[in-house]
């Protein structure tokens, strides 16, 4: 696995925690029972939670390419929702409790969404080498014969 740090860790959890929301969401509209947060489209919905999944896959693995995915399907699908949204709030138009709602979870989708590339790009990030100690700490073949080898001193203490 590639995530080494606690943000990394956390910004997956999240991402999974998120992942399951909207398949709750998905179940309780398909159901027809009544939940705080709708889907904007029920087909795309469906779609984008098996896109997500294996997107959070990648993830874990530290590619690029599912966090690109991710970012991208997040970015159409929650920011038209929270473009359309945003807007005539901003105009000076009432947001009634569902509204804000849809907000908050577009704003959360839009930023793991970005906090997820940013995460994967850090890890490709390669730390500064010290040129002296390289040869030894890049060397595996001298562990093996360093762990091969049967120790010869044979102390003795007085």
């Amino acid at each position: 696995m590639e995530i080494r740090s606690l943000a990394s860790w956390m910004t997956a959890i999240f991402m999974f925690a998120f992942w399951i929301l909207r398949l709750v969401v998905a179940y309780t509209y398909a159901t027809g029972k009544e939940f705080f947060v709708q889907p904007f489209n029920q087909q795309i919905e469906i779609v984008l939670l098996f896109v997500t999944f294996f997107c959070i896959i990648l993830i874990f693995k530290g590619k690029m390419v599912g966090a690109l995915i991710y970012l991208a399907c997040y970015g159409v699908y929650f920011g038209t929702d929270l473009y359309n949204n945003l807007v005539p709030a901003l105009e000076g138009g009432v947001v009634d409790d569902i509204t804000f709602m849809q907000l908050v979870v577009s704003s959360i989708g839009i930023v793991l969404s970005v906090a997820g590339v940013m995460n994967v790009a850090i890890l490709k990030v390669k730390s500064p080498r010290a040129e002296k100690t390289s040869w030894f700490y890049d060397n595996k073949d001298f562990d093996r014969k360093k762990d091969t080898r049967a120790d010869k001193n044979n102390y003795k203490l007085l």
